[in-house]
């Protein structure tokens, strides 16, 4: 029996399963990666360590999410190929409720990732808190930027399934945007602050090791910064470029995979450095240097 199927339509649902498709294999790669990150993480994190309790809580709470997006991801990756199979069989019914079904799944996914989103820039604010000697007063800006964020991403959401209308066209970069802005502000903030610091300690001969130790520890404030800012400059790129062939969906899903699972890849390497006692959180060991009031000083253990 021969089926007549709409081309256009027909076009739009395979458009659909191949973004799915690109998607779903990127984040299955990168979900492999993260369990065993994760699991280190939680390994590493069980040491004594400054803010221990509120690193592991952060830690499950970003696996749940991640857990979650990606059974998400395969879910409407299905339903995708489904809906495909069903229009060339002719029934033209079924994938419509299909439809409906997958951007339900759509937009819950979108919601889990601006959670996602929202606890790693906290575990940023954090760190930047930390390093910063607990002065409140720094974070003020990042927080604004932090909230701008998350109103962006819930207003282009909105917008874009047709839950609320809109009068003024939005940008669905601009949330992305606003998000890498926020994560170079606070990789600023402390990569600057640990560069202070450590020039302060640069003539005391017997803090060698402390600045080696600062040395260490800017690089990985710049590393996470530069792949968390990375995988948001790819997905921006992504959806500015045609869409309308073939390279430009598989583009678009494979960095929607990258968001998708980024947003906890870079995180969890920062707590299995922590808990490596690679970080300013752990400095037991080492000589003690003030950063609570101007100006710094150095006072050395006995």
């Amino acid at each position: 029996m021969n089926y007549v199927v709409d081309s256009t339509e027909f076009q739009d649902r395979w458009s659909t399963m191949l973004f799915t498709v690109s998607v779903n294999s990127t984040v299955l790669l990168l979900y492999a990666l993260y369990l065993v990150l994760f699991a280190y993480s939680v390994h590493t994190l069980r040491r004594s360590v400054r803010g221990r309790k509120f690193l592991l809580g952060t830690a499950w709470v970003m696996f749940a999410l991640a857990t979650a997006g990606t059974v998400l991801v395969v879910s409407t990756t299905g339903i995708s190929m489904r809906m495909v199979y069903l229009l060339v069989q002719g029934n033209t019914d079924l994938p419509d409720r299909l439809l409906k079904i997958y951007q339900s799944l759509a937009l819950v996914q979108d919601i889990i990732l601006a959670i996602n989103n929202l606890v790693t820039d906290l575990l940023f604010l954090y760190r930047c808190y930390v390093i910063w000697g607990s002065r409140k007063i720094i974070l003020v800006l990042p927080a604004m930027m932090i909230l701008a964020t998350v109103v962006g991403g819930c207003v282009t959401g909105l917008g874009y399934y047709g839950i609320v209308k809109l009068n003024i066209p939005i940008d669905p970069r601009v949330p992305f945007i606003l998000g890498g802005s926020t994560n170079i502000l606070m990789m600023c903030l402390t990569a600057g602050r640990i560069w202070y610091i450590r020039r302060e300690v640069r003539s005391l001969s017997t803090l060698k090791p402390l600045q080696q130790r600062y040395n260490t520890v800017v690089a990985i404030i710049l590393e996470s910064g530069i792949l968390y800012c990375l995988c948001v400059i790819i997905y921006v790129i992504s959806i500015s470029i045609n869409e309308s062939t073939w390279f430009g969906t598989v583009f678009n899903g494979v960095a929607w995979g990258l968001v998708q699972l980024g947003v906890n890849i870079v995180p969890t390497l920062i707590l299995v450095r922590v808990g490596m006692g690679r970080s300013t959180e752990n400095s037991t060991t080492m000589p003690t240097l003030s950063v609570e009031s101007q100006p710094i000083f150095v006072s050395k253990e006995a």
